[in-house]
């Protein structure tokens, strides 16, 4: 079961945080601006092809927000401001070319026994493979 974050409701029961369709719901109104997905969104169920169509799902909700202008406009917007926070807090930012990489490592890797691809399956792998 999902155990949630401390700023943001829990279903405790279910495992998941409340919402409706990804949308957030807080005080039985959904939240702009906050989505979910996955087992958080849902509880702990389905496999990994369940969640492409459940991302989905909560992407084109945020997409019909941005176009209704409903979105809240952030106080610090700018990516520099974004990457300077993550930087503060220590987060490992993992970009597009880094993922690019990934993609390729996966790839030679599963080549090398035969397999389309062999995925790396935890977090700290994938970051040690992109370090060397």
């Amino acid at each position: 079961l999902g155990t949630g974050l401390p700023e943001l409701p829990l279903d405790a029961t279910r495992g998941v945080i409340p919402n409706t369709g990804g949308r957030i719901v807080r005080d039985g109104a959904p939240s702009p601006g906050e989505y979910v997905v996955g087992w958080i969104k849902r509880g702990p169920t389905g496999v990994i092809g369940t969640n492409k169509p459940d991302a989905v799902e909560s992407v084109d909700l945020l997409l019909a927000d941005l176009a209704a202008g409903t979105l809240p406009t952030p106080a610090e917007a700018s990516r520099a401001e974004v990457d300077q926070l993550l930087a503060r807090r220590g987060v490992r930012v993992v970009t597009w070319p880094d993922w690019q990489r990934l993609d390729t490592l996966e790839k030679s890797r599963g080549a090398a026994v035969g397999r389309p691809r062999l995925k790396f399956s935890r977090v700290e792998e994938m970051l040690a493979a992109l370090e060397k």
